[in-house]
């Protein structure tokens, strides 16, 4: 075999040029049968002499340059590997990275939309609490107007049970009047069925007072008796008179105040009933906001459960 490479050396196309660095080539990086082969052409320059000389040195630079050419295509292999290595975890990396990337353009418009649902929330609790402030406020004047009302409606009963005792002592007192009526027109009647046979015996005197002129003077003071019985049957008539007057207008002065009591009757009647669909009007409207009440204070309960929520998300989103 290394006839067949001293036979015609100049046949070869590779154009050997000395190198100065093959001095530092480690032997350590030349393949075995390179080592081989050197050893042998070592030993045959020591057997053959001085004659070959030139064809060791082409040998030599032959097979240093194989070996130099075997360790590039080494290392551009290594290389070459290295590279489609760092290539595909290159191109894993970016795909990791827009992934990662696009991941962290969703969380951020999650993070907004948590934001603005957030804000909202707090917007909206806000809100609940102003209404249930006024709420409160509007029960704490409910409250104060239903107390009113009540305390309204007590005076009202008590003036109530006035008036009725002041009606019926009115009512005792008109029948005590009309019962003394009753009695004043009896004697009123009985005075003037005694006015009128008094007038009868005054006629029938008279007719007789020509026949008795003789008894006139005995009848003279009976006559004068009857004139002075007469003038105070007609005072006395004149006294009963006045005060059947009187009675007539105290009876006008009764009706008018009682026709009063029963108008005034009729109406505290009229706001008594008013008073009591007011007041259960008041009622259903207090019913109504204890349930407004409830049903907000469920709802608070449950933002602040979702606010909790959304402050435990946020913070993960933000660890």
């Amino acid at each position: 075999m290394s006839d067949d490479i001293y036979e015609d050396p100049d046949s070869s196309s590779i154009n050997i040029r000395p190198c100065n660095k093959t001095e530092n080539i480690d032997m350590n990086a030349v393949p075995k049968r390179s080592q081989q082969r050197l050893k042998h052409s070592e030993i045959q320059d020591r057997s053959g002499g001085h004659n070959h000389g030139p064809y060791k040195l082409a040998v030599v630079f032959l097979g240093l340059l194989c070996v130099l050419l075997s360790a590039v295509i080494i290392w551009l292999c290594i290389k070459t590997e290295e590279t489609s290595h760092l290539q595909f975890s290159y191109n894993n990396l970016t795909e990791e990275k827009g992934q990662l990337e696009i991941r962290n353009e969703n969380l951020i418009g999650e993070k907004e939309q948590l934001q603005l649902r957030y804000n909202n929330l707090t917007e909206e609790k806000g809100q609940l609490e102003i209404r249930n402030e006024n709420l409160i406020g509007e029960k704490e004047q409910l409250q104060l107007r239903y107390n009113n009302l009540t305390e309204e409606k007590g005076q009202l009963e008590i003036r109530n049970e006035n008036l009725i005792g002041e009606k019926e002592q009115l009512q005792l007192r008109y029948n005590n009047l009309t019962e003394e009526k009753d009695q004043l027109e009896i004697r009123n009647e009985n005075l003037i069925g005694e006015k009128e046979q008094l007038q009868f015996s005054y006629n029938n005197l008279t007719e007789e007072k020509g026949q008795l002129e003789i008894r006139n003077e005995n009848l003279i003071g009976e006559k004068e008796q009857l004139q002075l019985r007469y003038n105070n049957l007609t005072e006395e008539k004149g006294q009963l008179e006045i005060r059947n007057e009187n009675l007539i207008g105290e009876k006008e002065q009764l009706q008018l105040r009682y026709n009063n009591l029963t108008e005034e009757k009729d109406q505290l009647e009229i706001r008594n009933e008013n008073l009591i669909g007011e007041k259960e009007q008041l009622q259903l409207r207090y019913n109504n906001l204890t349930e407004e009440k409830g049903q907000l204070e469920i709802r608070n309960e449950n933002l602040i459960g979702e606010k909790e929520q959304l402050q435990l998300r946020y913070n993960s989103l933000h660890d």
